[in-house]
C-alpha cells in the first residue's frame, strides 16, 4: 500500500464535482455556515456557491480556491490507490 494512509470520514476522496461538491457541503454545514455566509466570505455569490456544491461541472479554479479558503479547506493532492 505504498504508505498511504486510508482517508478518514473528516477527509472525504474527491474524484469528481458532485462529490467535491458534497465535501464542500458537509464542510460548510458543519461550521453552521449558510450559503450566503460562505459567499460573502470568500467573495463569490450565493448562486455559485449552490452551483459548487451541486456538482455542476465548469467551476473555475480561482473560484474552487476561494471558496475552500473560506472554509479553511486545502487541496491535497496523491497517487489514486487501486480498489
Amino acid at each position: 500500500m505504498s504508505g498511504q494512509k486510508k482517508p478518514s470520514a473528516l477527509e472525504p476522496v474527491v474524484r469528481n464535482p458532485v462529490q467535491l461538491g458534497s465535501g464542500l457541503l458537509r464542510f460548510r454545514k458543519q461550521d453552521a455556515w449558510t450559503q450566503q455566509q460562505a459567499g460573502e466570505r470568500s467573495g463569490i455569490k450565493q448562486s455559485i456557491v449552490s452551483q459548487v456544491e451541486s456538482g455542476k461541472p465548469g467551476t473555475r479554479l480561482g473560484t474552487l480556491f476561494k471558496l475552500l479558503a473560506s472554509l479553511d479547506l486545502e487541496l491535497v493532492l496523491r497517487k489514486r490507490r487501486t480498489t
